[in-house]
């Protein structure tokens, strides 16, 4: 890849640095709550999710930019500054390159169709009573919303992309008999929380 060009890490841009914090608030949570959730589910250490749940995060962030179909600097530094170092390999390139890759291409589609990674953690839940995948859908809406502020003013599409982000992630939900977040359990007994560990393979 080119290497990067943009504003050393300590002089960037006021707008461009503001974006780039907001966007690493919620990055962080959406990884640690994912990497938890899957480490509880399957015994492993937490870590070995990382590069997973950073791409994950990446789908979001990027299908909520490219549903405008535009992408200003602040939006395409905080994501290179923040998404870019978590990836395997690494994205270092410059916002102009970030253009001329065509990052994001197909990524506002990607959305509308539920991950590997969210199916997984919907299945545990049918199966084990559990609610792993609230974890999952919590995260991810506020990572969709800070995506979209990246943006003076989120367009109607960006808008229209996180309905749709939601929209698919509570379908799957239904389809795979759990309950929506905030609704209670169907089944008597079981608790709406997310239990803090599980068994390997539940």
């Amino acid at each position: 890849h080119e290497a990067c060009t943009r504003s050393p890490p300590g002089e960037p841009p006021v707008r461009a640095h503001m974006s780039s914090a907001l966007l690493h608030g919620a990055v962080t949570p959406f990884l640690d709550a994912v990497c938890e959730q899957l480490a509880a589910l399957s015994g492993r250490p937490a870590g070995g999710f990382r590069a997973d749940a950073a791409n994950e995060a990446s789908n979001i962030v990027g299908g909520v930019l490219a549903a405008d179909g535009r992408f200003t600097d602040s939006e395409l530094d905080a994501y290179l500054d923040v998404i870019g170092p978590l990836l395997d390999p690494p994205l270092t390139v410059s916002t102009l390159a970030a253009r001329e890759l065509r990052l994001f291409a197909d990524a506002a589609e990607h959305l509308a169709a539920p991950t590997v990674m969210f199916d997984l953690l919907c299945r545990a839940d049918a199966q084990h009573g559990t609610r792993r995948s609230h974890e999952y859908y919590e995260h991810a809406l506020r990572l969709a919303h800070v995506a979209a502020a990246l943006d003076l003013v989120p367009s109607p599409t960006e808008i229209a992309a996180i309905d749709g982000l939601r929209s698919a992630l509570l379908a799957h939900l239904d389809a795979a008999g759990v309950p929506r977040p905030g609704r209670p359990a169907t089944v008597p007994g079981l608790s709406g929380d997310t239990p803090r560990s599980a068994p390997a393979g539940g």
